[in-house]
């Protein structure tokens, strides 16, 4: 008999199928969100993408843009959505001619007479009001001094709060950004800058393009923060927070966690860490505990400010959080799931790889005991209502992204990841996750590929241990 699990993929596949099959009839919902449907329909059309991005930063309650799409299409027959959330557009070209926006509030629709087979360049100029909901690009004025801090969050589908884009996982792109800030601003985003120049009473801030990336591991924060540097380990490594509670974070505390755990996965995944540089933000008013934007991870700050020593729990804490996180940068930001029915994978993962790189990387060598005393009970807890549901789940829309984002999909995805290990063996189960990390380097992968790395790995049939 299938289980629950493989009757919902089994369902989702046939409707995307079916939606899929009548996509150029079917016109998108006006609103917000993507379906699953929509989606594929767009990344079966849409390739190659690149982004030329170009912010204006005041500080004030606004702020302007352009966005530049290059990509590939395979057919220009139908209309073509690009993701743009309430925003006030001033200009929009498509390959080189200027058009009318056909505009909603929440998405464009270039019509196909302004497309064409091949490479296609867009271009969108607008100005759009910062985000306050913890979303897009956030802006927080400090009570306690009156500076202005603005942070990106773009999970699960946020990023077309800030630029115009196709705002799903499995098209992944480059980013080349160019931001004017202002003069005691730092910003930071994926890579490093390569550039710092007047730009009258601003200062220009020039970033290389990033590697290939799916649009919500993408970042850009900016604001007067504090900043502490170590590059004593093998990747420099950087730490903001707001000027006015520095004083209540012990940098080199975070520092020796995020050295030794990127010591750690370099070596447990057999593939080198991919973002050359880590930097890591306390920013305020964030929605979650922490986000794996690659190489330019944020976290809420609430959760790691201390007036005083830390005491053993908040280190272990702090340590795991940082594991976690860290996890994501090759199992999430390297290789995505596709769709977010497999975000579960990438938490349950993150959060097994957090825990063991917590456990063989720091001094909190007890960390499984604590995993199992704390974290699995809430998930034997959250099974036991009436609310349980599969690890894994259908998620026809962005809407339902995170409707089941808790114990089950961290938790207890991590205890049945354990319970893999242990069935195939600790070294099989390395070697099928180092093998899957090559394999699918820069991509979106699922379910079935991952399970397939390890079942190659053990020379094995894992389809009954999925079911």
């Amino acid at each position: 008999m299938k289980s629950i699990v493989s009757r919902i993929a089994a369902l989702a596949v046939a409707s995307a199928f079916l939606v899929n099959a009548g996509a150029a009839e079917a016109p998108r919902a006006a609103n917000s969100y993507l379906s699953q449907a929509d989606a594929a329909a767009r990344s079966a059309r849409v390739s190659n993408v690149d982004y030329v991005l170009q912010f204006a930063l005041t500080g004030k309650e606004s702020f302007s843009g352009t966005s530049e799409l290059h990509f590939d299409l395979n057919d220009a027959a139908a209309a073509l959505t690009i993701d743009l959330d309430k925003a006030d557009i001033t200009a929009l070209t498509v390959n080189g001619k200027s058009v009318a926006p056909q505009y909603n509030g929440w998405f464009l629709t270039i019509a196909p007479q302004d497309l064409r087979q091949g490479r296609n360049v867009v271009a969108v100029s607008y100005t759009r009001l910062h985000s306050t909901n913890g979303e897009g690009l956030h802006r927080m004025v400090d009570p306690a001094d009156g500076k202005v801090y603005t942070y990106s969050h773009f999970e699960p589908a946020a990023a077309h709060q800030m630029f115009a884009l196709f705002d799903q996982p499995d098209l992944k792109a480059s980013y080349q950004i160019t931001v004017t800030a202002p003069p005691d601003w730092t910003v930071i985003s994926a890579k490093r800058e390569t550039s710092v120049t007047p730009a009258g009473d601003f200062k220009r801030w020039t970033f290389p393009a990033t590697k290939k990336l799916s649009p919500y591991n993408f970042s850009m924060h900016a604001g007067p923060y504090k900043v502490w540097e170590d590059d004593s380990g093998k990747y420099p490594m950087r730490l903001f927070a707001r000027q006015s509670v520095a004083a209540q974070i012990a940098p080199q505390l975070w520092f020796n966690y995020t050295k030794a755990g990127l010591a750690f996965f370099d070596d447990y995944f057999g593939v080198p860490y991919q973002w050359e540089k880590y930097d890591q933000l306390l920013v305020p008013d964030f929605l979650y505990g922490a986000m794996e934007n690659s190489a330019a991870i944020t976290f809420a700050e609430g959760g790691f400010l201390h007036s005083e020593a830390m005491t053993t729990a908040q280190s272990a804490s702090l340590a795991g959080v940082i594991m976690h996180e860290m996890a994501h940068q090759w199992f999430g930001d390297l290789v995505t799931m596709k769709w977010w029915n497999g975000l579960w994978l990438n938490e349950s993962f993150a959060s097994f790889m957090g825990t063991l790189g917590t456990a063989e990387s720091t001094e909190f060598k007890n960390e499984w005991q604590h995993f199992y005393s704390t974290r699995k009970q809430q998930a034997y807890a959250a099974d036991q209502r009436v609310t349980t549901h599969p690890i894994e789940v259908a998620v026809p829309s962005t809407a339902n992204a995170f409707d089941n984002i808790d114990a089950i999909t961290y938790s207890k995805g991590a205890s049945t990841l354990m319970q893999l290990r242990h069935l195939l063996g600790a070294d099989v189960f390395r070697e099928g996750v180092h093998n899957y990390l090559v394999k699918y380097a820069y991509q979106n992968a699922t379910l079935d590929d991952f399970i397939g790395s390890l079942g190659e790995a053990a020379h094995r049939d894992l389809g009954p241990w999925t079911q």
